[in-house]
């Protein structure tokens, strides 16, 4: 009867100590499954939220290059230089702009680091270079590259009435569709 009782002290004291010793291996492993899967799923969010910023971003500038543009045109139309208007077709409209954007690397030939805004004064295109492009659809041949270009809006007055194609507006257009999400 001695014995009996040692025995079930020892048991108890076994008891103890194996539920003080923590973890199992089972429970070990599924806690790290569980942390494993929530981190991938907070870098894909982060990574998709970056992206986003990103064309924020990128809409915010063309946005400025546009106000500048038309700030331009306007004043333009204000000194009767609607003639000098069509020029504004040809030029970067980071000119017309108070100060350039931070991102903007100039009129360059080739291609800049992503995440820049480059002009090409060649073929005056307006070209961003994005760093994220996960969620980006771009057609084929276009590099990884957005590309715009100014564009005239013309009043199209009858040519019977004495009227001739006076710029009305500008805008900034895509050379080629895209989707960014």
């Amino acid at each position: 009867q001695g014995n009996d009782q040692v025995t079930m002290a020892m048991s108890a004291a076994r008891a103890v100590r194996a539920a003080a010793r923590g973890f199992t291996i089972l429970e070990l492993v599924l806690v790290l499954i569980v942390v494993g899967v929530a981190g991938v799923v907070a870098v894909d969010r982060f990574l998709y939220y970056q992206e986003l910023a990103e064309k924020a971003a990128m809409d915010a500038t063309l946005a400025s290059f546009k106000m500048g543009l038309q700030i331009r045109s306007a004043e333009l139309a204000i000194s009767n230089g609607q003639s000098a208007a069509g020029g504004l077709e040809n030029e970067n409209p980071v000119r017309w702009l108070a100060e350039a954007p931070a991102n903007f690397a100039g009129e360059y030939p080739a291609r800049p680091q992503p995440g820049q805004w480059y002009f090409v004064a060649r073929d005056a295109t307006l070209v961003y270079v994005p760093s994220s492009s996960r969620y980006l659809t771009l057609p084929k041949g276009t590099n990884g590259e957005l590309r715009f270009k100014i564009k005239l809006n013309r009043d199209v007055a009858p040519a019977s009435a004495g009227g001739s194609r006076m710029p009305e507006g500008v805008s900034i257009v895509a050379t080629s569709e895209y989707q960014w999400f």
